[in-house]
């Protein structure tokens, strides 16, 4: 698996499609299946340090969502 040039250290799967999820966690090192969304979008906020950009207010609504905040926007 790669970000840009360099080979990503983890990636993070939903649990939604675990077979395909399993599968490729069993083919490749650092891959992990989470066991629910909130797993997923955990670790990628904290790699960004809690500021993560997104594009339109309907992105912002759904990172809130799962994210359980409300801040402020643009």
């Amino acid at each position: 698996m790669r970000r840009g040039r360099q080979l990503a250290r983890e990636v993070f799967l939903s649990p939604r499609g675990a077979r395909t999820a399993a599968e490729l966690a069993a083919r490749y090192e650092g891959v992990q299946v989470c066991a629910d969304n909130q797993e997923v979008v955990d670790p990628l906020f904290e790699c960004v340090g809690g500021v993560l950009p997104v594009a339109d207010e309907a992105a912002f609504n759904v990172f809130s969502a799962l994210r359980g905040t409300l801040t402020t926007h643009y």
